[in-house]
């Protein structure tokens, strides 16, 4: 299997994020430690200390007749080696007895004459320091003792310690990293399930869906995700083949009168008037063809989701005088006619030729679907902050899916101008009407 790029990464994130974590941890016990060891050391050298001076007190009880010099001479002398520096001074500050390099004792002089007693740092070279403590002891014949023990040690140990966890981290780092392409491995099987299932969908039927768990995680999410991606899919395809279907359909009739008119018409010599009379009706179905292929183009712009300008002043009532001039021809061919109710002045924002197309649309479809005698009625009201263009006719309950290419062109739009499609029945009558947003006045 080749090597994974997305498993790479992960893999180096997650060893990025492990050294970054022990990093953390290194030298916080880095830390941990050189504080222990320098508590350590002076706990040692101030014990050291103070044992030190009972020693000195109780050799000076049991020989009361040896001088001070000489019963600190006699503790030395019998004192384990273990630290670096050792002086004992009087009160004076005259120093009675020491052990150790002269110039670490002459370092230790300046302790003698403080007054409490303490532990301090006494810089040496460059290598180290030298941790000193010192404790003052009362009774007939005061004394000071000061006790000194370096601090290189402590140095080495952290210096080796250091080595040690800087030579571990790109081990630890390189294993942290291979884990990490192996859990990155086992984490990514699911998505590898999932793109098997995604293969297996067939572009003819884009019914199946991905499994999805009962308390989805982010797996199952993207699961959600992509079966709403198919819904949306399966939702196109069944969208176009429906206009596929409506667009034939709406295609059919006038291509039928053309050809038959025109049949009819090289089939025997006719008379002028018959001629007219046929050509009227080829041109009839002509236009009809015309505004169908119109309104193929605008539900395609539709369907591709293209948002023309609806930025300028319109005047509807003007709309809806334009598209009834247009179409009392249509309506008339179609054994209909076009009266006017309340024209109130209403200007909306959006687009003129849109507009004038959705009006003309409700007109087309209320002179096809519409019975009884009573003419189809449009008008354009003003209802407080709103405009509505309304047609109304006489007719059968319309659908709530209904056929045809033009009401969708109507819903769409409604839908780019923030408008909303209001259908109301009444006394066997339909009214379709559109509710714009509507401006006070036109702008100057």
């Amino acid at each position: 299997m080749p090597i994974s790029r997305l498993r790479l990464r992960l893999a180096a994130w997650f060893g990025a994020a492990f050294l970054i974590g022990l990093v953390i941890l290194d030298v916080g016990f880095l830390l941990y430690t050189h504080r222990k060891a320098d508590a350590k050391l002076t706990r040692d050298v101030t014990k050291d200390a103070r044992d030190l001076s009972s020693g000195v007190i109780q050799e000076r009880d049991a020989n009361p007749a040896a001088s001070a010099a000489a019963s600190v001479a006699e503790v030395l002398g019998e004192w384990p080696p273990g630290v670096e520096v050792i002086a004992v001074y009087d009160a004076a500050g005259e120093i009675l007895g020491h052990r150790g390099s002269p110039a670490l004792v002459e370092l230790l002089a300046p302790l003698a004459r403080r007054e409490r007693s303490g532990a301090t740092d006494l810089a040496v070279d460059d290598e180290g320091a030298l941790r000193a403590a010192w404790v003052h002891e009362g009774g007939r014949s005061p004394i000071v003792v000061v006790v000194g023990s370096s601090t290189a040690a402590i140095r080495e140990d952290q210096e080796r310690l250091i080595g040690w966890l800087l030579l571990s981290l790109p081990v630890i780092g390189l294993g942290a990293a291979g884990a990490g392409y192996a859990l990155a491995r086992r984490a990514l099987t699911p998505v590898l399930a999932m793109a098997r299932e995604l293969d297996a969908v067939d572009p003819e039927r884009i019914d199946r869906r991905l499994p999805v768990g009962e308390a989805p995680d982010e797996l199952g999410q993207l699961a959600l995700h992509f079966n709403g991606l198919l819904d949306r899919l399966a939702a196109a395809r069944d969208s176009g083949r429906r206009f596929l279907a409506q667009a034939a359909h709406q295609l059919r009739t006038p291509l039928t009168i053309v050809r038959g008119e025109s049949q009819l018409g090289l089939d025997r010599p006719r008379t002028a008037e018959e001629y007219r009379a046929a050509l009227r009706r080829i041109n009839l179905a002509a236009d009809q063809m015309s505004r169908r292929v119109g309104e193929l183009f605008l539900l395609a712009e539709a369907e591709t989701g293209e948002r023309p300008d609806v930025s300028l002043p319109v005047e509807l009532d003007a709309v809806a005088l334009e598209a009834a001039d247009l179409m009392r021809g249509r309506a008339a061919a179609l054994g209909r006619s076009l009266v006017f109710g309340v024209m109130d002045d209403v200007v909306v924002r959006g687009s003129e030729s849109l507009l004038r197309e959705a009006v003309l649309e409700l007109l087309e479809n209320a002179c096809r679907h519409g019975t009884g005698g009573r003419p189809v009625l449009i008008a354009v009201r003003r209802l407080e902050s709103r405009g509505r263009v309304e047609v109304a006719n006489d007719g059968p309950p319309i659908p709530s899916t209904s056929e045809g290419l033009g009401l969708p062109i109507v819903r769409w739009v409604a839908e780019i101008h923030g408008a909303a499609v209001v259908v109301e029945r009444a006394d066997s009558c339909n009214t379709v009407a559109l509710e714009f947003a509507a401006s006070t006045s036109l702008p100057s």
